[in-house]
């Protein structure tokens, strides 16, 4: 049998199933009141923790049950509390968990929801336990709201979720390897004062910083036997 809680004015039924002769009942309720009823109704008008006892007798025998801690009774309620709820940030296809906790002033059984949760997120009610993988479609922000019950009041707290995508911003100075494309080629800018000699087949290049690649493309423009000379 589970424990009681509940807020005052606290008004109980107490029941009793023994069977027999010449049976008699003494209940204590552990605020200093008894009842010799079988089934009493009783009620508690102060917060505190309180046992339950029971006393049977019968013309041959005699048994009692004690019930310890069994009454809670508090004078207001409170609503639970969330613990550390933050922001998350993530790369899409990797995965995030977390746990959502909170604890109840009044001891109360919690329970877990979530609303707005992303496509492919799993949320335990029970546990708190959010996970999830973000495709590569799922890229952007979402709001999702998390809420904890003690069947009577509840808190909620909505967190924010930025999935990045895994695309990396190489640096100036960086020498790609990758293929060329037609935009690569279509958007060759001039390289220097460049002129083209077709006397001796020689292309003059001056030294202009410009990133590997398009020195690659230029060469790779020479299709007619050209040669590269090369100006400090």
């Amino acid at each position: 049998m589970s424990n009681v809680k509940g807020l005052s004015p606290l008004k109980l039924k107490f029941f009793d199933k023994s069977k027999g002769n010449n049976i008699t009942w003494k209940w204590y309720f552990g605020d200093g009141t008894t009842s010799t009823q079988q089934n009493p109704t009783h009620t508690y008008s102060k917060k505190g923790f309180y046992d339950v006892k029971l006393v049977v007798t019968s013309a041959n025998a005699m048994g009692q049950i004690l019930k310890k801690g069994y009454i809670t009774v508090i004078d207001h309620n409170n609503p639970p509390k969330l613990g550390l709820v933050t922001n998350n940030a993530i790369n899409c296809t990797k995965t995030l968990k977390f746990t959502i906790t909170a604890t109840d002033p009044n001891f109360y059984s919690l329970n877990y929801s979530a609303s707005n949760l992303p496509e492919g997120s799993k949320f335990n009610a029970v546990t708190g336990l959010f996970v999830w993988t973000p495709s590569v479609n799922q890229v952007g922000t979402y709001n999702i709201n998390f809420t904890v019950s003690n069947g009577i009041l509840s808190t909620s707290k909505t967190v924010t979720i930025l999935v990045k995508n895994t695309d990396v911003i190489l640096p100036k100075n960086h020498v790609s390897t990758g293929n060329l494309t037609a935009g690569d080629i279509t958007n060759l800018p001039k390289i220097g004062s460049s002129t083209k000699n077709l006397s001796n087949n020689t292309i003059p290049l001056q030294r202009t910083g410009l990133p590997l690649k398009y020195l690659v493309i230029a060469v790779l423009l020479l299709i007619g036997g050209l040669k590269l000379s090369w100006r400090k």
